[in-house]
C-alpha cells in the first residue's frame, strides 16, 4: 500500500517528468541567424572557391556556436528543475514524515 505522501511525491514526479507547468521557461527560442552560403554550380575561379569555402566556414562555425548555446541553455534549466526536486523531495522527508 502507498501511503498518501508517497503518493504525492509520485505525482509531483511524474508530473515534472511528463507535463510542463503553467510557469515552464520559454520555450520560443531564438531562431539562429547564420548565413547559409550559396554553392555556384562551377567554380569559375580559385578564388571563387576560396571565398565559397570561407563562407561555408563561417557559417559552420555559426552554427556550431548556436548549438553550444542552446545546450548551455538545456543544461541550465535541467538544474534548475532537478534543485527544484531535490527541495521537494527534502520537504517531503523532513517535513512530512
Amino acid at each position: 500500500m502507498i501511503f498518501p505522501v508517497k503518493k504525492a511525491l509520485l505525482a509531483v514526479l511524474a508530473f515534472s517528468i511528463g507535463a510542463a507547468p503553467a510557469f515552464a521557461a520559454n520555450v520560443n527560442a531564438p531562431k539562429h541567424s547564420c548565413v547559409k552560403p550559396t554553392k555556384p554550380a562551377k567554380f569559375d575561379s580559385v578564388t571563387e572557391w576560396g571565398e565559397f569555402n570561407y563562407a561555408k566556414q563561417k557559417y559552420h562555425k555559426c552554427i556550431s556556436d548556436y548549438v553550444k548555446a542552446q545546450n548551455a541553455a538545456i543544461d541550465v534549466h535541467q538544474q534548475a528543475a532537478a534543485s527544484a526536486i531535490r527541495e521537494w523531495n527534502s520537504f517531503v522527508q523532513n517535513e512530512l514524515n
